[in-house]
C-alpha cells in the first residue's frame, strides 16, 4: 500500500490517494480499504484486485482542527490470519498539513535601483511563484533600516539578505525570536563581514564563518559569462536528504549548470546530516542537539552550502553564498526554485510526511542506513532479523567491510 496527500481545490479539502498491490496470483474480491483521522474511523471502501496488478482508491477528507493531522490508511485483509500475520505490513501512516500560512520578513541588504539587481528578488519570487497551493510561506521584503522597526513578532521566518549589520538592539530581539520558534536564514555576500557576525552574532549563527573563497573556473572563461563550464555546483545528496528527490529527477548537466564563482568559507566546526529530523512534532528528533551545526547540502568540492542548527526553540541557517546572481547563476536556474521552497519548509516546519518518510516496498532496493548497525553500545552488528507476512522469521547477515 502507498499513499499520498494532495491539496483539494476546496479549502481545507484533502484527497487520499492509496495504491495497493497484489502480489499474489489470486484474484482479491471485496478488499476492505479505510482511512483513519486522528485515531477515528474517517471512511472505506471497498475494491477488486487481480493478480499480479494494483488498484488505486481515492478519498476526499476535510479533517477537523489546525496544524498537523495525523492519520493512517488500512486494508482489511479478507484472508485467514495464519496467511497474513504482519499486520503492521497493512497500514500506511501519513501527515495532512492544515497550518496557516507562514509570514516570513526578508530583509534586502543590498537593494538595486534596477528590481532584478536587488538582493531578495530571486527569492522573493521563489517563495511567491503565483501558485498558492505550492507553498505556504507568504514573504514580504523590506530593507535594512525598515527592519529596525519592524515587529518580528508578526513573523514565523526572517531571511537576512547579505545584511550588512543591524543594531544592538535588534540582535536581542533575534535572539529572542529564535528562542520562541522563531526560524533565520542568512544569506551572504560582499557586505557579509564575518568577524562581525561571528562576534555579534554568535548567539544565532549556526556556524563560524572564515573568508570569501574564489573558485576555480575554466581557464578559457570569463567570471561573467555562466554559459562557460565550472568546477563548483551542488554534490548530489544522499537517498535520506531532504533535498534528494529534488536532484533524482535532474540530470548531471542540471545540477553542474547552477555553479558557483565564489562561496563563504566556513570553520568545520560541523556535522553531516541527513537533514530528516522535524522540529515541533514530539515524533522527530531535534534537528541538532550538539552544539555544532549539521549539513543539509554541499557543493561538488565537499564544502558546506546550506548549514542548519537548533536555536532555542527554533532553527537558524546559513547558505554560503549569495541568493542573487552576484557570485553564482543558482537563481536563475531552474534547481533554485524548489531548493529554497523546501529549505524555507525545514525551517518553518512545512515539510509534507512524504517528503521525508519513506517506506520500503515490494521490490524496491532498501539501503541500511548507518545507525541501524551500531547496537545500544556503539558497536557493529552483524545481523539482523526480517519478519515476513507469513509468520516467518529469517536471520540476514551483514557484510560490515
Amino acid at each position: 500500500t502507498n499513499v499520498n496527500i494532495n491539496k483539494n481545490r476546496e479549502q481545507d479539502v484533502f484527497d487520499v490517494k492509496l495504491t495497493i498491490n497484489n502480489y499474489s496470483p489470486l484474484k482479491i474480491i471485496d478488499l476492505t480499504t479505510r482511512i483513519f483521522i486522528n485515531d477515528k474511523m474517517y471512511a472505506q471502501g471497498f475494491m477488486n484486485i487481480g493478480p499480479w496488478s494494483s488498484e488505486i482508491k481515492e478519498f476526499s477528507c476535510k479533517p477537523d482542527g489546525d496544524g498537523l493531522i495525523t492519520g493512517y490508511a488500512e486494508i482489511l485483509s479478507n484472508q485467514s490470519s495464519a496467511e497474513d500475520q504482519l499486520y503492521v505490513d497493512n497500514i500506511r501512516h501519513f501527515l495532512i498539513n492544515k497550518k496557516s500560512d507562514v509570514k516570513a520578513l526578508l530583509i534586502d541588504g543590498d537593494p538595486g535601483v534596477n528590481i532584478y539587481k536587488s538582493e531578495t528578488f530571486y527569492i522573493d519570487n521563489a517563495l511567491s511563484p503565483g501558485d498558492e497551493s505550492s507553498i505556504n510561506i507568504k514573504p514580504r521584503v523590506c530593507n535594512v533600516s525598515e527592519f529596525e522597526s519592524a515587529n518580528l513578532n508578526d513573523f514565523d521566518l526572517l531571511i537576512l539578505c547579505n545584511v550588512e549589520s543591524v543594531s544592538r538592539s535588534k540582535i536581542s530581539e533575534l535572539e529572542e525570536f529564535v528562542s520562541k520558534e522563531g526560524s533565520i536564514l542568512f544569506t551572504l555576500g560582499n557586505k557579509t563581514k564575518a568577524d562581525y557576525y561571528n562576534t555579534h552574532l554568535i548567539n544565532i549563527l549556526p556556524c563560524t564563518l572564515r573568508s570569501v573563497k574564489v573558485l576555480e573556473s575554466d581557464s578559457t572563461s570569463n567570471m561573467d559569462d555562466y554559459t562557460a563550464p565550472r568546477s563548483t555546483f551542488f554534490k548530489r545528496p544522499e537517498k535520506s536528504n531532504i533535498f534528494y528527490n529534488i536532484f533524482a529527477d535532474l540530470s548531471d548537466d542540471d545540477i553542474i549548470n547552477a555553479n558557483f564563482q565564489k562561496i563563504f568559507l566556513i570553520d568545520p566546526d560541523y556535522t553531516f546530516d541527513s537533514g530528516l529530523e522535524y522540529k515541533d512534532s514530539s515524533l522527530f528528533k531535534d534537528v541538532q542537539k550538539a552544539s555544532k551545526g549539521s549539513v543539509l547540502l554541499s557543493f561538488s568540492n565537499s564544502l558546506p552550502a546550506i548549514i542548519v542548527k537548533k536555536q532555542g526553540n527554533g532553527l537558524t541557517a546559513v547558505f554560503a553564498s549569495t541568493i542573487d546572481r552576484d557570485w553564482n547563476n543558482f537563481s536563475i536556474n531552474p534547481i533554485f526554485l524548489p531548493v529554497i521552497q523546501q529549505l524555507c519548509r525545514k525551517l518553518t516546519s512545512l515539510l509534507d510526511f512524504n517528503e521525508y518518510k519513506t517506506d520500503i516496498f515490494v521490490n524496491n532496493e532498501w539501503e541500511i542506513p548507518e545507525d541501524f548497525l551500531l547496537d545500544l553500545n556503539g558497536n557493529k552488528i552483524d545481523s539482523i532479523l526480517i519478519n515476513r507476512p507469513y509468520g516467518i522469521t529469517e536471520t540476514m547477515l551483514i557484510n560490515n567491510d
